[in-house]
């Protein structure tokens, strides 16, 4: 075959190339995201019932930023929490501080902690009682799957988000709204990373309240469950900010007198994943 015929062909596979990602780009047609939106709804309301009990460890790195402008992380201590989850409830315990040991309560613990990522950022999207409002934003590419990205929204008037602010005598509380994307994927209907943050601040201790949740499948007892993967919390109050990173770690099926391996100073907290 001479060079034109291989420019010839050369070009065929480029235009293929072209039309394919122009397919991939395409948005779905409305029938079919609100089949995947629905679809996705039954699949997160009835995600704690079907999980099994079992025991999991978080790893929590906490960093701040005096100057609140999240660009000058400084490292403020590491936590280990021995999560149970039984009977569709979260049970949290704190097990080591700085690889130390340490038996102070979790919900004792001064700084910003989290709970509550089995299930309950799901429902905030999609219980309908939240009457959340959802639009198409894009294609994506998430962890090697191909995603639906979807923004929504949730009103203060139909929240269920409270946020609690203590700093010695100055506190407060109050509902927020709040907004996020959602990355779905269409072949499972399953929701694989989730974001929020609160709405409507400007007149609150926190001027900024966010999380992103990431899930993927984990294995518990032998079978194959999607659980939480990783969270991030980003908060601003009091000119500074903080931020929080959990990892997930060593599911396993709860039974009593289950060990959980928990990981040494120094060792990366994947070293468990």
């Amino acid at each position: 075959m001479n060079s034109r015929g291989i420019m010839r062909i050369g070009a065929a596979i480029a235009l293929l190339g072209v039309s394919f990602a122009a397919l991939a780009a395409k948005p779905p047609s409305s029938e079919e995201q609100t089949r995947v939106l629905e679809a996705t709804r039954r699949t997160a309301l009835a995600y704690t019932k079907a999980l099994p009990d079992f025991i999991c460890s978080e790893a929590i790195s906490r960093y701040s930023d005096a100057s609140g402008k999240g660009k000058d992380w400084s490292a403020v201590d590491s936590l280990m929490v021995l999560l149970s989850y039984f009977g569709r409830q979260e049970h949290y315990r704190l097990v080591q501080v700085n690889h130390q040991p340490d038996s102070a309560s979790y919900d004792s613990l001064p700084g910003a902690t989290s709970q509550g990522e089995f299930g309950t950022m799901l429902r905030r999207v999609f219980e309908p009682s939240c009457a959340a409002k959802f639009q198409w934003r894009s294609w994506e590419d998430l962890r090697k799957r191909s995603v639906q990205a979807y923004s929504y929204s949730v009103a203060r008037a139909d929240s269920t988000l409270s946020l609690t602010y203590v700093n010695g005598p100055d506190s407060g509380e109050m509902v927020a709204g709040y907004h996020g994307l959602v990355y779905i994927d269409p072949t499972s209907d399953t929701a694989l990373r989730v974001t929020l943050e609160a709405d409507g601040l400007k007149d609150f201790q926190v001027s900024l309240a966010g999380t992103t949740l990431d899930y993927d499948y984990a294995r518990i007892g032998g079978e194959r469950y999607l659980l939480p993967l990783k969270a991030e919390t980003l908060m601003r109050a009091a000119g500074g900010m903080t931020r929080n990173v959990v990892d997930f770690l060593s599911y396993q099926k709860f039974d009593v007198g289950t060990d959980i391996l928990f990981p040494k100073a120094g060792d990366p907290v994947d070293k468990l994943r």
